[in-house]
This record gives structure tokens, sequence and C-alpha cells, in this order.
């Protein structure tokens, strides 16, 4: 990735070069040569102190960066020492291992903004799906001729969207990218809907009632996200009133039973309570003015 990070990182590099070059490929000349242990000590002072890489690591988060660059200046004091007692030898060594724990500070600062850029460029990309599917939803349900349930699902998505953003901009990209899933799968678990119609037909192949009960399981968790970011509005969705609310009890219910269920060997019987609960979640979702087929 080409950042500032990575020319920083670069930079850094091409100083190890030359300090590696002038340690290593001569040793005989280094070693003798006062000159030239001075120099390389004004070397090593600048990569811990005054170069690019030293500002990465002074623009960090990571306790650990710090603590490796202190330990660099520690080795580059006790190469002064060594130099200074006329031990060039010791001083030459020691000076390496100052420029090896640098660089390791190095490396350390630049993983997590390395990171941190991977993941804004995943957070762009979920974003584009969603809005993608989004657009996908709007003409589909323009040619259905229901294009209420694309303004009232555009509307809660949009909630979702603005609280991500909101959490991106502080700084918690993990968080903001969780709300942003959950819109992904809400959106296009509606998209789904509109597709398949009045009948849903299921053509679907299971080795056995286990792996049936784990489908299940992801349709019911699609479903209540779907609800979670239709209601974005309420604080808990368990807590809703009327039929809405009766629909959610229900179905919380058979979610348990079938957790029950299964928890004792009984798929069977688990897979028909999930199938239960999840028909209620669509009568939630279907109350709130966004019809699926159940």
């Amino acid at each position: 990735m080409k950042n500032k990070y990575g020319l920083a990182l670069l930079t850094g590099i091409s100083l190890s070069g030359l300090i590696v070059m002038s340690a290593v490929a001569t040793p005989a000349t280094m070693t003798a040569s006062s000159q030239n242990n001075s120099q390389r000590a004004r070397f090593v002072h600048k990569l811990i102190e005054e170069s690019s890489a030293a500002h990465q690591v002074d623009e960090s988060d990571i306790p650990l960066a710090h603590t490796l660059r202190n330990q660099a200046r520690a080795l580059y004091q006790k190469a002064l020492a060594f130099y200074h007692s006329g031990n060039i030898k010791a001083a030459d060594n020691t000076w390496n291992q100052a420029t090896d724990t640098m660089f390791k500070a190095v490396r350390v600062a630049g993983r997590r903004q390395i990171m941190a850029g991977e993941q804004n460029q995943e957070y762009e990309q979920r974003l584009a799906s969603v809005k993608a599917l989004l657009d996908a939803h709007a003409r589909i349900s323009k040619q259905k001729k229901v294009q209420g349930q694309h303004v009232r699902l555009q509307q809660a998505v949009q909630v979702q969207l603005t609280k991500a953003d909101s959490l991106r901009q502080q700084g918690h990209l993990n968080k903001a990218r969780h709300v942003l899933d959950e819109a992904y799968v809400a959106v296009k678990t509606a998209v789904k809907g509109l597709r398949n119609g009045d009948t849903l037909v299921r053509s679907l192949h299971f080795a056995n009632k286990q792996e049936e009960y784990r489908y299940e399981l992801d349709r019911n968790d699609t479903h209540r996200m779907l609800i979670k970011v239709l209601l974005s509005g309420h604080a808990n969705i368990s807590s809703m009133q009327g039929r809405a609310g009766e629909f959610m009890l229900n179905a919380n219910k058979l979610r348990k039973q079938a957790e029950q269920q299964a928890a004792q060997g009984d798929y069977a019987s688990a897979v028909q309570s999930l199938e239960a609960s999840t028909r209620e979640l669509v009568k939630v979702i279907r109350n709130s003015g966004l019809y699926i087929p159940g």
C-alpha cells in the first residue's frame, strides 16, 4: 500500500541499508577506523531520533513500538560507552543491535497503520455493496409497484449508514464495520424477498438434520438483522408493543426452544421450531411495512 507510512518505512529501510553496508561490507575498516565509527554513531542517532522512521514511531499509539525504540536508545548509549572506552568491536556490534531494534519498532508501528488502511478499504467496499443492493431494491420495488417498501427500507438503512460513519469518524472502525455489515445483511435479505415473490421455493438438500438446523439458524439470524435495521429507532426490539411485539415474543420463544432441542440432539424438532420462529419474524417485518415472502 502506497501511503505516507509506506514511504516512511521505505525511507527507514534505505537508511538501514546504508548503515548495514557501512557496517558489514568493510568490517575490517569499520572496526579499525575511529572516524568511521564516529560517523556510524551519527547515522544510528539520526535513525532513532530524527529520521522519518523515528517520526512514524512518534505517531504510533502502539506501546510496544515505543518500548522497542527506548531499547534502541539504550543500546545506542551502550555502544557509545564502548566506543569511548576504545572497545571498537563491541561498539560496532552494539550499534548493529540498536539498528535492528529500531527497525523492529518501525515494523510494529507500521503494522496497525497498514491494517487500518486495509480495514478502511474493506469498509468502503462493503459500503459500496450496501448502496448497490439498495439500488437493486429500488429497481425491483418499482417493477413490482411497491415503491413504498423501498422508501421504508432506505430510511432505515440510512440511519445505520449514518451511525457507521459516525463511529468511523471517531476511530471505532471495527464497530462501524459491524453496523455496516448489519445493514448489508438486512438489505440483502430484503432484495431476496422481493425477487422471490409471493412463493418461497426451497430446493436445498442437506446431508443431515444438523446441517439443516445450521442453515435455518442463519436464516433466522438474517431476518432478525433486517428487523433490527428497520426498527433501528427502538432501543430494544424485544420490547415492541402491539401485534409486532406479540410476533417478536413468539419468535424469541420458538428460537429458545429450538436451541434447547438442538442441545439435546433433536435437530429435526429444532428445525421445525426455527422455521416457526422465522415465520413469526416475517410477520414482524411485514408489520413494519416491508413485504417479504414467508
